[in-house]
């Protein structure tokens, strides 16, 4: 009875050892370094590994998220697994993706863990009208196209102080990276956020836009600049923008 017993133990002992689970392995990376103009898609890999896998009651589910919404389910994952997912940034509306994987196995709350993952839509953060970055008269403003629907937005407010009839408005993008078929464009939108001047300046020249503030005109305001790649990008060669609003000779 004695030795039944102990082996018994030994024996369950033995199952728990090879059986059990230790906390699962969950990883979600990938970022925009595999983007192109033509394909806007982030690869994403989810790699879920499960330990001590020997029985079927260690099987493990996995349920990912995309922005807090349930985007697949993957059951009975034994051992480790690779699945791969897409993020089209051209779907974001500017804003970010958060994407959130969720591993469970065995029976037991501690066997579950998560890893969550953000893709960054918004570049250096300047890429909408209502973010856009502040500049004044004279300024030199270093800037960044991080990816392929990465844009850059500047604000500057155009007033006529007392006495003055006319400012004009000169904004030009220089020293613009000469790798890769890089080509920026310069756009000027008025308080209305319409577009009033533009320039489409070819490969290795700068654009550059001006623009007359006057009385006559009654068009003082808020005026908008917005950077944006024609073709090509790069997220760690910049390109320089520099303003004047001065009055007119």
């Amino acid at each position: 009875m004695k030795a039944t017993y102990y082996m018994v133990f030994i024996l369950c002992a033995g199952i728990g050892i090879l059986g059990s689970c230790s906390k699962p392995e969950l990883s979600i990376t990938g970022d925009r370094t595999d983007m192109t103009d033509a394909n806007p898609e982030v690869n994403l890999t989810i790699q879920a590994d499960i330990k001590g896998k020997l029985f079927a009651i260690k099987k493990g589910v996995l349920e990912i998220y995309k922005n807090n919404v349930l985007w697949g389910v993957k059951e009975d994952i034994l051992e480790s697994k690779t699945f791969k997912r897409k993020v089209n940034l051209s779907e974001s509306g500017g804003n970010d993706f958060t994407i959130k994987a969720v591993l469970t196995a065995g029976r037991k709350a501690d066997k579950e863990v998560t890893a969550e993952k953000i893709i960054s839509a918004v570049g250096d953060g300047n890429n909408t009208f209502g973010s856009a970055e502040t500049v004044f008269d004279r300024t030199t403003k270093i800037g960044y196209i991080t990816y392929p629907f990465d844009v850059d937005y500047y604000v500057i407010n155009c007033t006529l102080p007392g006495g003055t009839i006319e400012k004009r408005l000169d904004v030009t993008i220089e020293n613009v990276p000469t790798v890769n078929g890089i080509n920026y464009d310069l756009l000027l939108y008025n308080e209305q956020r319409e577009l009033v001047s533009e320039s489409h300046s070819p490969m290795y020249e700068n654009d550059s836009v001006s623009y007359l503030i006057s009385l006559a005109s009654n068009n003082q305001g808020n005026y908008y600049m917005k950077v944006y790649p024609e073709t090509g990008y790069s997220a760690d060669r910049s390109y320089r923008l520099n303003l004047r609003y001065d009055t007119t000779p």
